[in-house]
């Protein structure tokens, strides 16, 4: 679950509630007039009791107001007195479940006026909310909205109150267009409610929400745990062919989502088996780097996968210069776009670049949609981000290329701000 504090009652609510309790409680008790009035013997004790909480006096300021409720036979304007001094009274003594009940009796009373309803109801769903009653606090933060309250710190307590009460689907629903609406005006979502948002999706069991959300999640905040947990979930796309899997492993090492041994392990593997044996060497360098190869049980075997590569990437940077010649000469550009995929890392990204971009230029290359992530990486190995990008534009493949290039594109985004 994600965790976040529970929201502190405001004090400006309080004040709220004193400055329209005591003027109009003496005020009427004086004037008699067809206007609702408190009767003597029941104004004195909420005289005291509003005396005792000037003083800080809380506790004997309710016990004051027992003593008004003792009198017995209250009208209307007598009981709603009572509730609004009670509600401020048990809220300064911290009797919660005290506060609570005042609130809805206040708010049951057709006396409270309209303008004061919004500052009750946001300090009654507070309350609720410190109570751990979340059902009871999204239903009063609905009623907050519907009355006209328009304080966005207070309606974003909504999908809180809402994930809180286990109903995760209306938490979402809540938060969407919130974060839609911060875009809209060009202002950057917290994480907190990012975090919210991924985590009332995976409650809902709504995949494709969770997906959506961590990237919001991932571009505006890039940390690697988040490209880790989005591109954890690439693979399970509708669509996605595993031929791509060595491109999203690039792309988790470039956003450091690469994490585990297996993956290292997998990159280097992969890159083998596609003939790029300095791409594999350089991946299980990172590894051991970071700490997750070359110690452990499986020790030895990484070491052995290691000299492999190590001796294999000798001889392909040895060949590199006659096997681009060699596909130079070619009559399609498909050799081309192979040699310059392993030009980026046996070689210069620059001229890998150059070498791809030639290729696709040339026509018949057999994995167009590959070739040109393979062009997009280079460029970003190059340090050249913007013609990175023109490329990833370009890719429009169905088999999950488009879900790369735009992944690329959100990390691209990230690194930029």
């Amino acid at each position: 679950m994600t965790a976040f504090a529970l929201p502190a009652l405001r004090r400006v609510s309080l004040a709220v509630l004193m400055a329209t309790t005591a003027p109009v409680l003496w005020a009427q008790a004086a004037n008699p007039s067809p206007a609702p009035t408190a009767r003597a013997e029941v104004a004195k004790p909420l005289q005291l009791a509003q005396d005792l909480l000037k003083a800080g006096k809380s506790l004997e300021a309710l016990a004051e107001l027992r003593v008004a409720e003792q009198v017995g036979s209250l009208n209307d304007y007598e009981r709603y007195l009572i509730a609004r001094t009670r509600a401020v009274a048990a809220l300064k003594a911290n009797e919660l479940a005290v506060a609570v009940a005042a609130f809805e009796a206040a708010l049951a009373s057709p006396l409270t006026p309209a303008v004061d309803r919004p500052s009750l109801l946001d300090t009654l769903a507070r309350a609720h909310l410190q109570l751990r009653q979340y059902g009871p606090a999204a239903a009063t933060l609905r009623r907050y909205v519907q009355e006209g309250g328009q304080d966005a710190a207070v309606r974003a307590l909504l999908p809180q109150a809402l994930y809180l009460s286990g109903d995760a689907t209306a938490a979402a629903k809540e938060l969407l267009p919130l974060l839609q609406a911060d875009e809209a005006a060009g202002r950057k979502p917290s994480e907190a409610t990012l975090r919210l948002l991924v985590s009332a999706y995976a409650k809902a069991n709504d995949e494709a929400g969770v997906y959506a959300a961590l990237e919001r999640q991932a571009t505006l905040y890039p940390k690697p745990e988040v490209w880790a947990q989005l591109l954890s979930r690439v693979s399970t796309r509708p669509g996605f062919n595993d031929s791509l899997t060595l491109d999203l492993l690039r792309l988790k090492q470039a956003s450091g989502a690469l994490r585990e041994e297996a993956e290292d392990l997998e990159l280097a593997v992969l890159a083998m088996e596609g003939g790029l044996f300095t791409e594999a060497l350089l991946a299980l360098e990172a590894g051991t780097q970071a700490g997750r190869l070359g110690s452990g049980p499986n020790a030895a075997e990484h070491q052995k996968l290691r000299d492999k590569a190590a001796k294999a990437s000798a001889k392909e940077k040895a060949q590199l210069g006659g096997d681009r010649s060699a596909a130079q000469a070619a009559k399609d550009g498909n050799a081309l776009t192979l040699v310059g995929t392993a030009m980026v890392s046996a070689g210069n990204p620059a001229d890998a670049a150059k070498a791809l971009a030639d290729g696709l230029a040339r026509g018949g290359v057999k994995k167009p949609e590959e070739a040109r992530l393979h062009l997009a990486w280079a460029w970003v190995k190059a340090g050249n981000n913007d013609e990175a990008v023109k490329v990833l534009d370009s890719i429009k493949g169905a088999d999950g290329s488009a879900e790369l290039a735009r992944l690329w594109q959100a990390w691209l985004r990230s690194q930029a701000r």
